[in-house]
């Protein structure tokens, strides 16, 4: 019998019902507890071939719906067994949640994604990631802590370019919670962890020193067109010991 002929069949006995012709065809069942049944009635190891089976497929097919289709294959992957294609997955599907500013939406396949990743720059992309999706709901103290556990991970692989972007986002995160001089801190912190590590064009080691700039406006304007890409560093280690020393009278008060 071919696939239709079951469904056909299945749809005949009332387990199953069509759903929709177009644009793709698609069978349901009519009632969940069926459903839960049949799945349950598969051993172990055949649910896990089918799921990884169809996260195959699904693959395969629509290589051009994977934004969409990420929390699908997430799970699949996940029920098959296979993490590391779930992890990739969850992160995926977090970061399109993200780019919809869905951010309530992002939380879970981030956390479901460090559930299953211990170390690494995926789990690093993933605290960022979930870091990202608090702090536009404004729950800035798990923020900073996501962060800075995120810093450390990327301080364990040398990426400096990501140390230096996480950093800015401290300090951003930090302001916006009110917290002026601990966002200030942040910004010494990141110069002073990464003062031997800069290169020429590191664009997040140019995010962190525009943190530190746009959090003392006044005392930084003369550099706006003063400084460029290529010769900052120099003129922002000199300028941050000033800056440091305005802004700390100015918040104090």
């Amino acid at each position: 019998m071919t696939l239709q002929n079951h469904l056909t069949a299945l749809a005949s006995s009332g387990l199953i019902h069509l759903a929709q012709l177009e644009p793709e065809l698609e069978y349901l069942f009519r009632h969940a507890l069926t459903q839960d049944a049949a799945y349950q009635s598969l051993l172990k190891t055949d649910r896990q071939t089918l799921h990884q089976r169809v996260g195959q497929v699904l693959e395969k097919l629509y290589p051009d719906q994977l934004d969409a289709l990420a929390p699908v294959l997430a799970r699949h992957f996940l029920e098959a067994g296979d993490q590391e294609r779930a992890s990739y997955y969850f992160a995926y599907a977090g970061d399109m949640a993200l780019t919809a500013f869905a951010n309530q939406e992002a939380e879970h396949p981030f956390r479901a994604g460090l559930e299953l990743v211990t170390t690494g720059e995926e789990r690093a992309h993933l605290l960022t990631g979930l870091g990202e999706s608090l702090r536009r709901q404004s729950q800035f103290p798990a923020t900073l802590q996501l962060w800075r556990e995120a810093i450390t991970l990327y301080q364990q692989i040398g990426y400096v370019d990501d140390i230096a972007w996480l950093y800015a986002r401290l300090a951003r995160a930090a302001w916006e919670s009110g917290d002026h001089t601990g966002s200030l801190a942040v910004c010494q912190q990141g110069l002073a962890a990464l003062a031997n590590s800069f290169r020429p064009g590191c664009c997040g080691a140019w995010a962190l020193w525009r943190r530190l700039r746009s959090c003392c406006t006044p005392a930084g304007l003369f550099l706006k067109s003063a400084t460029t890409r290529s010769g900052w560093f120099t003129l922002t280690t000199s300028w941050s010991a000033s800056c440091w020393s305005w802004a700390s009278g100015k918040t104090s008060n």
